[in-house]
């Protein structure tokens, strides 16, 4: 389900998607998902710089001694967003600053579950994301035990908070995002 009026269905080819729209009634709606752009995360920049001067800064003192390095490759192209994250560490200015790819997976804050947010939640009662516990939030959590609220639904015995970087959910939810994103 997707908010409150559509659903997702994924198939396992072109063709298989393209039979499905085919059979769809004239009535109801048949969109491909919006893909996303790739975007790659900076952090620990303390200083107030507009994009135009970051690039330029980080092809400056980063990348300037890579010929084939130019300023357009930093837009699109998994191969340099790729190149960018496994350098783990820039410098802008006077600034180190962190280097991940910026992938956007959605936990619900009310279930624990991947794939929508809470205020699009259908479930009755709040999951804890610590315990996995029913009725309270992970902030007012008193148990000392750990448990994945997603993990459990899938029956796995991971000792994890929710949304723990370490949780399978997560990252099959992030490799899902990841097949979303549409480079050049």
């Amino acid at each position: 389900m997707v908010g409150n009026s559509g659903i997702v269905v994924r198939t396992a080819s072109n063709e298989a998607a393209q039979k499905l729209k085919a059979a769809a009634p004239p009535n109801l709606k048949v969109a491909e998902p919006k893909a996303r752009q790739p975007r790659v995360a900076l952090r620990y920049l303390r200083q107030n710089i507009a994009e135009p001067e970051i690039l330029d800064s980080l092809h400056q003192a980063n990348l300037a001694d890579d010929a084939s390095w130019s300023l357009e490759k930093f837009r699109a192209s998994r191969k340099e967003a790729e190149k960018l994250v496994a350098l783990g560490r820039v410098y802008i200015g006077w600034d180190e600053l962190e280097v991940s790819d910026h992938i956007r997976a959605t936990c619900c804050n009310k279930c624990q579950q991947y794939g929508h947010p809470e205020k699009y939640c259908r479930a009755k009662e709040t999951t804890c994301g610590k315990c996995e516990e029913t009725g309270h939030k992970s902030p007012e959590c008193q148990s000392a035990a750990q448990c994945c609220a997603t993990c459990k639904r899938f029956k796995r015995k991971d000792a994890h908070p929710t949304a723990a970087a370490s949780c399978p959910a997560r990252q099959h939810a992030e490799q899902q995002a990841v097949s979303m994103l549409q480079y050049s």
